[in-house]
């Protein structure tokens, strides 16, 4: 795809040869370039690329670059439709898979799906086995970081969508790339993407407090607690001073005594005394009275204060982790979440004894690490209208629309993912800033504006998130 028009003289060009009467192979190859060049341009992309963050409405301008039968795949994966366009550098993909799906984790019996892109050179992406490699040589492997691969969404689908940047291989706008798959399922032949122009820049989200901001919350996985591990604190420590907020949820925790590393690290610069209410390895923590919700399970914390006079409660969680749509950790997820939402409804009938009682109509945040790497069904337990009837609010890093919470710097480890959530009553609490804080996504001002270093985000695989909100 190209911005390149098609101009008066190849217009007249392709009617004059597409009127001669009998072919010739000159004729016919001239007439194929002209036909590609006027391919091209038809399916020019939008101003802006997508967003790789499982939603998939900023597609509906790509034209479909192939076309794959139903009920032909060897494997899970059933290729139907693919889209795709470049802009400079950057390759992004929408494609079908027949049914629904975990694109990193299932059963050994689906198979796998292999992206194949010929550049110069050749790249393969192998979904199921987390791997990243060039030349068709699974030795020759790379980071996911090394080309800012992205897919979403984490959770199950029957499509999903990727974004590959491919300036290492020195590719650029005006360049054809051709595209393939293998293994459960194929093209019958490779589409090919003539990269754009590249895209601007997204301007930058602030990480300010909004005018009218009641509420600041941030939830850390710490990663086998890196709040006390003295090779990490000091990292960990400066980014919870930067998040600044009224009420930190915790998870991965170890023995830390998190009140007393809180008062230490002063997030606030007030000096104030941190309350802190932890189950095992979940923890919330805040300068207001921290009132324990009863809590059956051990992955979560929940807990009921007053900011500012008005009523809150909070969950901090740390779901089971890994699995696929369907097998027991998922299961287990689901089982989880609809515990918390059992303990919503108990809060609102006024069930969870007297002293909870002025919470009955208090509004809600539940927010942690999720695990959201199975079915979607957690999340929909959340938000289900006769259920609690939460909004989830997806976050976004500063600098880029992506919404991937969770990455790893080794290899063959799994891509980022959107694993960290947070959903919200939708009635008094008023969305104000939030964002997904990645030190890698800053600049050198903005870093030393917030007393941060550009690895700081490295003491944990999990990246912050913040969210502010005005507590009505």
């Amino acid at each position: 795809m190209s911005a390149r028009p098609l101009s008066f003289f190849s217009l007249l060009a392709l009617a004059v040869l597409e009127s001669c009467s009998g072919s010739s192979p000159a004729v016919d190859a001239a007439l194929a370039d002209l036909r590609l060049e006027s391919a091209v341009v038809a399916d020019a992309p939008p101003p802006a690329p997508p967003s790789v963050d499982g939603a998939f409405d900023d597609w509906s301008g790509v034209n479909v670059a192939a076309t794959d039968a139903a009920g032909d795949a060897s494997g899970a994966f059933d290729l139907t439709t693919v889209k795709a366009f470049g802009r400079g550098s950057m390759l992004y993909l929408l494609f079908d898979v027949g049914k629904e799906l975990n694109a990193g984790a299932g059963a050994a019996t689906d198979g796998t799906l292999r992206l194949e892109l010929a550049l110069p050179g050749r790249l393969t992406v192998d979904l199921r086995a987390h791997a990243l490699y060039t030349d068709g040589d699974p030795a020759q492997a790379l980071k996911w970081t090394d080309v800012a691969y992205a897919i979403a969404p984490t959770y199950a689908s029957t499509r999903f969508e990727a974004r590959i940047d491919l300036a290492r291989f020195g590719v650029k706008a005006g360049d054809r790339i051709k595209i393939d798959f293998a293994g459960s399922d194929a093209l019958p032949a490779p589409a090919e993407v003539v990269m754009g122009p590249p895209a601007a820049s997204p301007a930058a989200r602030s990480l300010g407090r909004e005018p009218g901001t009641s509420l600041r919350i941030a939830s850390n996985n710490t990663y086998l607690d890196g709040l006390g591990d003295p090779a990490r604190q000091a990292r960990v420590g400066r980014l919870v001073k930067a998040a600044a907020a009224d009420i930190y949820c915790f998870q991965e925790l170890g023995t830390t005594d998190v009140a007393a590393t809180l008062k230490a690290i002063d997030p606030r610069g007030d000096g104030a005394t941190w309350n802190v209410h932890k189950v095992l390895d979940v923890a919330i923590a805040s300068r207001a009275t921290l009132n324990p919700l009863p809590q059956s399970t051990n992955a979560i914390a929940g807990a009921a204060l007053e900011l500012g006079g008005k009523p809150l409660v909070v969950f901090s969680l740390r779901t089971t982790c890994c699995g696929y749509a369907g097998d027991p950790s998922d299961v287990a997820r689901v089982q989880q979440m609809t515990e918390v939402a059992g303990t919503i409804k108990k809060l609102r009938d006024g069930a969870l004894g007297t002293e909870l009682l002025a919470w009955r109509d208090a509004q809600v945040v539940v927010v942690g690490d999720w695990n959201l790497v199975g079915s979607r069904k957690p999340l929909d337990v959340m938000l289900d209208p006769s259920g609690p009837a939460l909004s989830h609010w997806q976050l976004r890093h500063v600098t880029v629309d992506d919404v991937f919470t969770w990455r790893s710097e080794k290899v063959g480890e799994f891509p980022p993912g959107m694993l960290d959530v947070l959903v919200h009553s939708p009635a008094k609490l008023q969305r104000k800033n939030g964002f997904i804080l990645d030190t890698a996504d800053l600049d050198a001002p903005k870093l030393g504006q917030l007393g941060l270093q550009a690895n700081d985000s490295q003491a944990s695989d999990h990246l912050w998130l913040v969210a502010d909100f005005e507590l009505r």
